[in-house]
């Protein structure tokens, strides 16, 4: 078995800059820090692009286990994707941007047509009964959506 796995389901946004905080000037409230800014007033940018998920679906999918198509997906999508760019979601605050997992890897966005191939794949190898769950998720969603449509519809995988 493999480690604990979150799917978070939606739609891909993006991409925007990324700013550099300033760590000197923290918001009154708590949930972060004003951009560092050059000499002329202008935000300074990492030179990485964000890309936001509005998500609308999240499975816990447990222990898919190490060979798993799912995870095997996740990981040919993180060797190929560009170091520049940064997939996030808003933690529960509404305000945190979530950036890594708990293990410090970036989230992978993985398109949804791939991830129900992986996810008949993994029902030829067993039953798990979570991955019925994600079928029927990812079914139900590309039913309603056809061609460019699709392009932004992601899961981005979180390991915990």
């Amino acid at each position: 078995m493999g480690y604990e796995s979150t799917l978070y389901i939606g739609e891909l946004y993006g991409p925007e800059p990324e700013y550099r905080d300033d760590p000197s000037k923290p918001h009154d409230d708590g949930s972060g820090y004003a951009y560092l800014r050059d000499s002329d007033g202008n935000p300074v940018t990492t030179n990485r692009v964000l890309r936001y998920l509005s998500s609308f679906a999240r499975i816990e999918m447990c222990k898919l286990g190490y060979d798993s198509a799912i995870l095997k997906l996740v990981d040919d999508s993180r060797r190929s994707m560009p170091d520049y760019e940064v997939p996030y979601i808003f933690g529960t605050d509404g305000n945190t941007r979530i950036k890594e997992d708990c293990y410090g890897s970036r989230l992978i966005p993985v398109r949804l047509e791939a991830l129900l191939r992986a996810v008949y794949l993994d029902l030829e190898r067993e039953h798990y009964r979570r991955l019925y769950w994600l079928k029927a998720l990812i079914e139900g969603v590309l039913a309603h959506y056809d061609g460019n449509d699709r392009c932004d519809l992601v899961a981005l995988h979180y390991g915990h």
